[in-house]
Parts: C-alpha cells; structure tokens; sequence
C-alpha cells in the first residue's frame, strides 16, 4: 500500500504533540500501512515539520474564553485553553498566544497593565507585613525592658 503525501490532520496533531506511538497506530488505522511504513511515515513528517519554520504556530481562532483570560491576566489560563481548543502542542500554544497578544496591542497593554497591578498589590502586601512584623518587635523588645 503506497504512503500517503499527506498525513491526516489527527495524525499530525499527534506527532507535533509528541505522541509518536498514537500517531502511527492513528496513521495505521486510517490509511492501512503496516507498522514500518507508518513509522518511517511519521518520521519523515516530523524531520520535515522540524525543518519547517512554517508550522511553528497553528493558526487556529483564539476563542472568546481565551481573550477573557488574557484580559484578567491569566495567561497561563489562556495557553491552557488555547492547547485543548486547538489541540496542539505547549510551546506552539504559548507561540499562538504570545503572537495573539503581539497583534493586538490594546489587549497587550491591558494585560501588562493588570500584570503591574498585581505586582504593587504584592508589594503592597509585603510592606504592610513588614511593617507589622517591626512592631511586633518593638513591643516585645519594650516589654523586655
């Protein structure tokens, strides 16, 4: 049976995921090669996908529910999301969103700036803890004198 020029979209999902052994059983299923074709298949995708700066990102949509979390400063939140709707990869998720956050400068501000709000609510936090941590003190060492 001839090698398909093309893997089927679940089968390269699969295999830029990492999930080589499900990608060949997928490519074996879907195309009736035998296991060596089917690797040798796989492989030669993913030396070309490596070699191919073109695949890097997906170019998938980036949902509603995803654009809420950049919003809210949850960017970690938006990857996550981004990776199940897509199914793709970690690092082409953060790639997505990242290149998401770069096209739309108005939401990138907005998140930078939730992002600095948060870091002096922290601060704020720390000196108020300090703070009560010096009097603590002074009252034990005025006690003790």
């Amino acid at each position: 049976m001839p090698v398909p020029s093309e893997l089927p979209a679940r089968v390269t999902l699969l295999a830029r995921d990492g999930k080589i052994i499900e990608a060949i059983k997928a490519l074996r299923e879907d195309s009736g090669l035998g296991l060596k074709e089917a690797k040798d298949a796989v492989d030669a995708y993913l030396s070309g996908a490596q070699s191919n700066s073109d695949s890097a990102a997906p170019t998938g949509t980036v949902s509603g529910a995803v654009v809420d979390a950049l919003r809210r400063g949850k960017k970690i939140e938006a990857i996550r999301m981004y990776r199940e709707q897509h199914h793709c990869g970690l690092k082409d998720s953060k790639e997505a969103i990242e290149a998401y956050l770069a096209e739309h400068k108005e939401l990138q501000q907005h998140f930078f700036n939730f992002d600095a709000q948060q870091k002096k609510k922290l601060w704020n936090r720390f000196l108020a803890l300090a703070f009560i941590a010096l009097l603590l003190l002074a009252y034990v060492f005025k006690s003790k004198a």
